[in-house]
């Protein structure tokens, strides 16, 4: 039996099968994973990540129960190499307490993060020239926190083998 088929009718078919499974087009990308795994913490049992969100009473608005009500909302303020963050950890996500963050950003969205004048621990640290948990490490070896905050790392020492 001879194949009738033209290259034409080859690209059509194709459309059509696309069309029947994506609705959005955006499956398999990073804003598609957020909305994922946003509602993997607030809903499954199952996931390690549960007991912070879901068992904690963070819901999700229920127009992002689909991508597509999701993506309405926050699509227009996503770029490349962001992430999905809650400005107030102690509420859900919706459109007026969500934001796409650089990881770094989000880091410093957390409860358990220490300020001092405005500027996280790790942000001071990096600041005074050390690494980045350069402040707690002096702080847990019973330094003040003026001191930990404001004198300046030493410079790394040089071994022989650096020569």
């Amino acid at each position: 039996m001879k194949n009738n088929l033209t290259d034409a009718d080859i690209k059509v078919m194709n459309t059509v099968r696309r069309t029947n499974h994506q609705t959005h087009g955006l499956s398999h990308t990073p804003p598609h994973s957020s909305w994922q795994h946003m509602k993997m913490r607030c809903d499954n049992k199952n996931t390690k990540e549960f007991k912070d969100y879901g068992a904690k009473g963070i819901t999700y608005d229920k127009n992002w129960t689909t991508f597509i009500g999701f993506w309405k909302d926050m699509g227009g303020s996503y770029r490349i190499g962001l992430t999905l963050d809650r400005i107030s950890n102690s509420k859900g996500y919706f459109k007026e307490n969500c934001r796409w963050v650089t990881r770094r950003e989000q880091a410093l969205n957390r409860d358990c993060i220490r300020f001092w004048k405005g500027r996280s621990y790790s942000q001071v640290s990096r600041d005074l020239g050390g690494i980045h948990n350069l402040v707690v490490q002096r702080l847990m070896r019973g330094w003040s926190i003026k001191d930990s905050c404001t004198l300046p790392a030493r410079p790394k020492r040089r071994n022989n083998y650096d020569k």
